[in-house]
């Protein structure tokens, strides 16, 4: 994926991920994959990885994440899956950034979606506060 398809598909994509958050009871809209994704890849390229933190960035800044709140929430990703969005766990149902349990979308966008949610409703919205759970517990 390239830079400019990235910037030009991301006002889109924040846009449905303001709309999914924030509605999170209606009909999820399937996106159709570029035909050039290597869907059987066991790792991210180090090239999708940067991507990746991009977009992390980019929405949570989107969703009033404050600086040190984007920097826990990095730290944190970067622990669970080394910000790959087809980080798998062999020991659990873990997969993705994220490594939300019963994870089953490959799209970088929708796991980190998925993963601010998931911090949204399990630590009141701070990622600094899953961070602390995970120096803590080992898990968040």
């Amino acid at each position: 994926m390239t830079v400019q398809r990235v910037k030009a598909g991301l006002l889109v994509t924040l846009v449905l991920a303001l709309l999914w958050v924030f509605a999170p009871d209606q009909h999820v809209v399937k996106v159709k994959l570029p035909s050039d994704l290597n869907v059987h890849a066991r790792h991210a390229t180090m090239e999708e990885k940067r991507e990746n933190k991009s977009l992390i960035i980019s929405y949570s800044r989107a969703l009033g994440y404050n600086s040190q709140q984007v920097k826990c929430l990095i730290t944190l990703w970067t622990r669970e899956s080394r910000l790959d969005h087809l980080a798998d766990n062999k020991r659990s149902t873990a997969f993705g950034i994220a490594q939300l349990l019963r994870e089953r979308s490959r799209e970088p966008e929708l796991q980190i979606l998925h993963g601010i949610r998931y911090i949204g409703h399990r630590y009141g919205g701070s990622a600094c506060r899953a961070l602390s759970h995970s120096d803590r517990r080992g898990w968040y």
